[in-house]
């Protein structure tokens, strides 16, 4: 199928089985539908099952392939209870195994044949539990006092050891040993109190994170000993490191190594102290990662998203002298995506760039702005994005201070400064770049926190810009809190988008700025939109108009019933994005409003 055209599947929390020998995820082939995808790699190919799941009595939340083919599911319910549901091989039936009264938890597989899974659950107190789930039903195995749900993991090959980390009252976290008899007692009691245990898999080996000298440091141990030891090797990695899985069968750890909009997935050798790259595209990981076997070949699979596809498997080869992804599952049609660092004001900027050999044969150069504001571009599938770039559209995603992935001077610069730093580095990336292409057409898009900047953008620097499309955007943070869910009220008093900033440009209010916007302006907004309510858009139409803006002449207001805050992702997402995209690279306005327009005042 056309993955730029109509819904996209969307694949989700993607789990392998210990021996790495099957896999399972959630897909969405469809609004309003959800289906498990059960993967076995036992034969010479790689098989796939798909089962689709009855939603009425709960959302799907995790799944876990098992070793007889089938799958164990764990659904949401209205109750506010998980219940655990065992899909059999090939989706032959489903059979409740019981419910569990919890806020949060994780499923994780055992490599125990005669044990489905054991779940690590949190509840309202932030205390914990561990719980053993067979065939037979869920048994609760022990209280877990202080619960921190990230790492941990199996102790050993057979399922009968577990590590989880614990935080005590004065807020230490400390790696702990649960069995499945119900006895938790601390794992190898001589770590200091600054070590966290992290996800591994490895029985004899373990992984933790130590900030006990005040820097962040990686330290591996052996189980049954206090040793432990920092290799320089896995602690002089550039970037942020995050555990994939690690090799019972040799001394190799897989690691994830993140950096702006690079990613890369590194094969440290504990023996030699040293790490080797994995060849892969440039994607993002969608999940997690296990070793495995493919005709006695060691291989490491993992779930990737790329800007050509979405989250899928692949396969990564290790018994070469330079391991590789295999081909068939390395790449797939789609437009042309690199990296590229321009020079701000305060800094280099990175972006990703879809489409185009090169800028100065740009003819339309779109800026593309993201939300958040602590968020980024990643290099993964956007439908959008892809289909502006098939359109011939020259797409520069940049991610500019405020954006997450670059360390916390570059991210917390516009803290007490929305439209500040971040503004500033978008105005000065559009004269870059329209200097380098002087015959580009100028174009913005941006959605939410990425909206509110792009009609900055347009209302600051009119003569640079020729179209903008919002999709979301709100006029200010003080405009935002007065209509503001608590939740988002937090967030603005968290990060300071209250703050006015008191320089040459003057307070960041869209509607100071309205009346000096000469670019063609697309508004969309969701009517049900609870992050920014659609009565900051509405506001925004009034005051064009009040200002002589005619609307679809040189301004369109398309207002979305029934859609929330990103209505390119709900049932009418196919739409909403053609309609985007002939607006951006051909000027067209909608004719007509996708649906009927609500008639609130």
């Amino acid at each position: 199928m056309d993955l730029h055209r109509g819904h996209v599947p969307e694949r989700i929390n993607f789990s392998f089985a210990p021996d790495g020998s099957a896999a399972a995820c959630l897909c969405m082939p469809g609004p309003h539908r959800v289906e498990v995808e059960s993967f076995s790699f036992a034969g010479p190919d790689r098989t796939c099952i798909r089962i689709p799941v009855d939603t009425t009595d709960g959302s799907p939340s995790f799944v876990v392939p098992t070793a007889t083919g089938g799958v164990l599911l764990a659904k949401a319910t209205p109750d506010e209870s998980i219940e655990m549901v065992l899909l059999g091989p090939g989706g032959s039936g489903e059979r409740p195994l019981g419910r569990i009264g919890c806020r949060s938890l994780r499923v994780w597989p055992s490599p125990d044949p005669d044990t489905l899974a054991v779940i690590t659950s949190r509840h309202q107190d932030d205390d914990g539990a561990l719980w053993h789930v067979t065939t037979s039903g869920v048994r609760h195995v022990a209280d877990l006092p202080g619960l921190v749900l990230v790492g941990g993991g199996w102790l050993d090959g057979v399922g009968g050891r577990f590590g989880v980390n614990l935080r005590d009252k004065h807020g230490y976290v400390t790696p702990a040993v649960a069995d499945l008899s119900g006895q938790v007692v601390p794992l190898l009691a001589p770590f200091p109190r600054a070590n966290r245990l992290l996800q591994l898999g490895h029985p004899r080996t373990i992984l933790v994170a130590s900030d006990e000298t005040g820097e962040f440091r990686l330290g591996l141990g052996t189980t049954g000993t206090g040793e432990l030891t920092f290799p320089p090797g896995l602690n002089r990695i550039d970037g942020t490191v995050l555990p994939l899985a690690a090799d019972s069968r040799s001394d190799h750890i897989a690691v994830h190594v993140s950096h702006g909009v690079r990613s890369k997935v590194l094969l440290y050798n504990a023996t030699d102290d040293c790490c080797t790259e994995l060849e892969l595209p440039l994607g993002t990981l969608a999940g997690p990662a296990q070793f495995g076997l493919n005709g006695g070949s060691a291989v490491l699979r993992l779930a990737l998203c790329t800007p050509a596809r979405p989250a899928h498997l692949m396969t990564l080869t290790l018994d070469s002298s330079r391991p590789a992804a295999s081909p068939s599952r390395a790449s797939s049609a789609g437009p042309r995506v690199r990296a590229e660092t321009f020079r701000g004001p305060s800094g280099n900027i990175e972006a990703l760039v879809y489409g185009g050999a090169s800028l100065n044969d740009a003819t339309r150069v779109l800026i593309a702005l993201h939300g958040g504001p602590e968020d980024a571009w990643r290099p993964q599938f956007d439908p959008l994005l892809s289909r502006l770039a098939d359109a011939g559209l020259t797409v520069v995603a940049p991610n500019q201070r405020g954006s997450t992935g670059y360390g916390a001077k570059h991210r917390d610069a516009i803290h007490g400064a929305w439209g500040g730093p971040d503004l500033a580095d978008v105005q000065h990336l559009g004269r870059t770049i329209a200097t380098t292409a002087p015959a580009a057409e100028m174009l913005l898009y941006g959605i939410s926190y990425g909206a509110y900047l792009a009609l900055l953008a347009v209302g600051t620097d009119p003569d640079q810009w020729k179209r903008c499309v919002a999709v979301a955007p709100f006029l200010s943070g003080r405009h935002l809190y007065l209509d503001a869910s608590p939740s988002v009220r937090q967030l603005l008093d968290r990060l300071g988008g209250c703050t006015e900033l008191d320089d040459e440009i003057g307070p960041r209010d869209v509607l100071r700025f309205a009346p000096r916007i000469a670019a063609n302006l697309l508004l969309i907004h969701g009517d049900q939109d609870e992050t920014v309510p659609v009565e900051q858009s509405r506001a925004l139409r009034d005051e064009l108009i009040r200002t002589g803006r005619r609307t679809g002449s040189g301004f369109t207001y398309l207002e979305i019933p029934g859609a929330g805050h990103n209505p390119k992702h709900d049932e009418h997402g196919g739409s909403v994005n053609q309609l985007i995209t002939d607006f951006l690279a051909c000027g067209v306005s909608p004719a007509r409003p996708l649906v009927p327009l609500a008639t609130k005042a």
